[in-house]
């Protein structure tokens, strides 16, 4: 019971924190595969949990080809947002 309420008081202090942060840039969450298949759809459903929970803009964006490489190539090359 005490690990529980010590586990419920740190996701809620990761969530104040996460949206504090999240308060100043908005989250880019990057698919590697088109609109429109299972994996868009999944990254979509989960935005939209995130930005409500962080209360923040969370944007899906689909970079496909080369089986998701160019969309790691481009997350790889993202500047640092700290």
């Amino acid at each position: 019971m005490i690990f529980a309420r010590r586990s419920l008081a740190a996701l809620a202090l990761s969530l104040v924190a996460s949206s504090a942060f999240a308060q100043a840039s908005p989250i880019r969450i990057v698919v590697g595969f088109p609109p429109g298949g299972s994996t868009d759809v999944a990254a979509r459903l989960i935005a939209e949990k995130m930005q409500v929970t962080l209360g923040t803009q969370v944007i899906v964006e689909n970079k496909p080809g080369a089986g998701g490489r160019i969309a790691a190539q481009g997350v790889k090359e993202a500047p640092a947002d700290g």
